[in-house]
Parts: C-alpha cells; structure tokens; sequence
C-alpha cells in the first residue's frame, strides 16, 4: 500500500490524519506545500481543485481529507465505528469473516 499524504505546516488536521496513519501501522510519504509540491503542481496531480488540507492518496486513490480518510481506514476495517484502531490479528479475524 502507497500512502501520500499532502500537509501545510501548523494544520491541525494533518496532524491528526498522520497520527492516525501511524496507530494503524500504515507507512506513509508526506508532502508540504509549498516545500516540497506547490498547490498548482498539486491541483495538476490530483487533478481536482483543492481547498484544503491534509490531501491523502491512497494506492493511486484520491481518498480526500482527514474525515476521508476515518471513513476509509473504518471500511477497510484498521479502526471501528467509535474511531478506535483495531489490532492486526483482530482485523485478521474480521475480515476472514467475510
């Protein structure tokens, strides 16, 4: 799994969706605007006009933002409903239940 993830520095949000990454043992590249990517290069990339950030791919997937990225981390069952990260071996057990 490839994970880019675009930030401004100070971003509350951005921070968050790194933490999240990173309590669910999710590798990920970041990318600041403005450093290392500028927000045309961006909007060219993603193809799509972005207003804010974080900015997450996933897989060559433009996931979105922070509340995105809950929404994908929960369907592909790294946290539940409450927002909590599931444990490997019990994601292991979920999944090969369905």
């Amino acid at each position: 799994m490839t994970i880019q993830v675009y930030t401004k520095p100070g971003c509350g949000y951005c921070d968050q969706a790194k933490m999240l990454l990173v309590k669910c043992n999710l590798a990920y590249d970041e990318f600041i605007i403005g450093v290392h990517i500028t927000k045309e290069e961006l909007i060219e990339q993603l193809k799509r006009n972005v207003k804010t950030v974080p900015q997450i791919v996933i897989d060559k997937e433009v996931i979105g933002g922070y509340n995105h990225l809950k929404e994908y981390l929960l369907d592909k069952g790294y946290i539940n409903f409450m927002g909590e990260v599931i444990a490997d071996k019990e994601r292991e057990t979920i999944q090969s239940d369905t």
